[in-house]
Order: C-alpha cells, then sequence, then structure tokens
C-alpha cells in the first residue's frame, strides 16, 4: 500500500511539472541581456540635462562622477561615487565625496536601500529589452498609495565602451523632464573588488 502511494505521489509530482510552462533557466536570462559589469566615467562632452549640455566645472568648482557596477542576476549592485572639488586660496579642496551603494533584484521582487541614516529609498527593477530600468517610489512598494517618482534606465552601447544613462522625473508637471548621461568605461575589471570599495 505504501509503495502505490508513493508511486501515485510521483507521477503526481511529474505530470504536474510537465504540465507548467517553460521557465527560461538563469543562464538563458543572463546570456538575453548585456553585462553592465564595470566602472564607469561621467562624460561631460556626451551629456545632457534638460537638452543642453552638462558642465562638470562651474566657477571655482570641478564635478566627478563615478558608477562601480557588479552584475550577477538576479543581483546588481551599484556604488556611486560623487566627488565635488573646489579651489580656495589657490588650493583644492574637496566640498563633497559621497558614496552611495545600493542592491537591485531584476527578478521583480523590489528593493529597500539605505539613501541616509534617515531615508530609504524603494524601487522595483526590471529589465526592458536591452535596457534595466530601476523604478524609484515613494513609498514602500507594499504600499497602496505609492507613487512613481523618477526613474533610471540603464543601456549599453553595441561595442560595451558606453553606458546611456537616462533619469526621468515623474513627481512634477513635465513629464518629459529627464536628464540623459553618458559614461564611458574605465574598467570591466575587478569590478567585485571595486563594488566593494
Amino acid at each position: 500500500m505504501k509503495i502505490l502511494k508513493l508511486i501515485t505521489i510521483l507521477l503526481f509530482v511529474l505530470v504536474s511539472a510537465a504540465s507548467l510552462p517553460a521557465q527560461k533557466s538563469d543562464d538563458s536570462v543572463k546570456s538575453a541581456v548585456p553585462d553592465l559589469s564595470g566602472n564607469w566615467i561621467l562624460s561631460e562632452s556626451k551629456s545632457l540635462a534638460d537638452g543642453t549640455k552638462l558642465t562638470l566645472k562651474s566657477g571655482n568648482q570641478s564635478f566627478y562622477h563615478q558608477i562601480v557596477i557588479r552584475q550577477e542576476l538576479p543581483k546588481i549592485t551599484l556604488a556611486d561615487h560623487i566627488s565635488i572639488e573646489a579651489v580656495k586660496n589657490g588650493q583644492s579642496v574637496k566640498v563633497l565625496d559621497q558614496v552611495n551603494a545600493a542592491v537591485y533584484y531584476t527578478d521583480g521582487r523590489g528593493e529597500t536601500n539605505d539613501t541616509s541614516q534617515t531615508t530609504k529609498s524603494y524601487s522595483l527593477t526590471k529589465w526592458a529589452g536591452n535596457k534595466l530600468v530601476i523604478s524609484f517610489y515613494s513609498e514602500d512598494l507594499k504600499n497602496p498609495a505609492k507613487e512613481k517618482v523618477t526613474s533610471l534606465e540603464f543601456e549599453l552601447s553595441k561595442d560595451g565602451q558606453t553606458l546611456n544613462v537616462t533619469t526621468k522625473d515623474f513627481s512634477g508637471t513635465d513629464p518629459n523632464n529627464q536628464v540623459h548621461f553618458v559614461l564611458e568605461v574605465k574598467n570591466r575589471k575587478d569590478v567585485y573588488k571595486l563594488a566593494k570599495q
């Protein structure tokens, strides 16, 4: 009797598994999307803010922006380094030197990341074709009152040397309010070490 019960259970499991739709394996998803891993530096000459050229220098201040991405699908670690230097009394002084690191998941589970000691960001990450899209919300994703505030879209150039990043602002009245950043590759190796720093 026990053997008959085990055979029945085994057949039920096999039939149920055979009737499920085929799911893409992690390997097929990994090969279907571009690898954004690398150390990326903001290009002043190619970036646009509201249709005008982005300027990394203003008066006596200079701006530096670097993004390090480590991609191990479905996990993507993004470390964002922003530095502003000013010349005071003939010497270069750092006015701001800030690194923010966050983890995103492309499988739709949603993320909560600390943006400061008191602030959290709520996001949902997915692939839209070859673009990685991170949508940020005003509230926790479980809250029905949440609203999409901004989004980031990452798209790798065909030669793998340029990363195009578009930010879109949904909180204002202008639906076309966006900034287009172009990041050029600094290094596509040793990304694990860079992302941990």
